[in-house]
């Protein structure tokens, strides 16, 4: 039945690629109930997939503004990383 002349699936043209789950699978009917489970699960596949990555870049510009939040806050004169005045620029005067 495979690869025989008649019984080709028809392709979606441009304009019907939407992000969707097609509704209108009956032109895979002569293929099987399977192959509407491949196609559901490819689709479940890309959206779980999609979610992830979604979700991770959250988390990496999270932890991105943190970072900087902590890295760029201003720090109170006198830290740790203050110049002291060498002895020769003191007014002994």
């Amino acid at each position: 039945m495979r690869g025989t002349a008649g019984s080709q699936v028809p392709r979606p043209s441009r304009r019907d690629w939407t992000p969707q789950i097609p509704q209108n699978t009956s032109a895979y009917a002569g293929y099987g109930k399977i192959v509407q489970e491949v196609i559901g699960a490819a689709y479940t596949a890309f959206h779980d997939g999609l979610h992830v990555a979604l979700c991770l870049s959250v988390g990496l510009v999270l932890a991105a503004s943190l970072l900087a939040f902590i890295t760029l806050r201003s720090r109170p004169a006198g830290g740790i990383f203050t110049v002291l005045p060498r002895s020769s620029d003191r007014d002994d005067g």
